[in-house]
């Protein structure tokens, strides 16, 4: 689980619009619950549960993947906005070992199901790479 920490650490994230840096974000995945690989056609299938649920939120959220540097290995997420306590417990009924919380421009990534401390990763516009056809708002 420590080296999962790690990875999880080494992030960057493709986006089509970037998002004010003064808006308090989370990020999360239904993708690979307790970071155990599943396949494509059930990771799609908790993804479109998970966006039943944020829809159901009646919040702002967008499209956004979390990926390594070399993107070699990625996890389409949502970008939500949303209270960081329920951002917890949503990741939690995805069985998601952690979340990412955006805030004041800070990246966290921050523990549901690890044992961990949360940590800062440093600046969230830096790990964003706009994605082809991209605007700005």
């Amino acid at each position: 689980m420590a080296s999962l920490w790690q990875k999880y650490q080494n992030v960057v994230f493709e986006l089509e619009q970037s998002v004010s840096e003064q808006l308090s974000l989370a990020i999360i995945t239904a993708y690979n619950p307790r970071g155990e690989l599943l396949s494509n056609g059930h990771n799609r299938m908790l993804d479109k549960t998970l966006l039943k649920d944020i829809d159901s939120l009646n919040v702002p959220y967008r499209r956004i993947v979390g990926c390594d540097p070399n993107r070699t290995h990625s996890e389409p997420s949502w970008l939500v906005a949303m209270d960081k306590s329920a951002a917890i417990e949503l990741g939690n009924r995805y069985q998601q070992n952690a979340i990412y919380w955006v805030e004041a421009n800070q990246l966290y990534l921050t523990p549901c199901q690890m044992q961990q401390q949360e940590i800062c990763l440093g600046s969230f516009s830096q790990r964003v790479i706009l994605t082809e056809g991209s605007v700005a708002l």
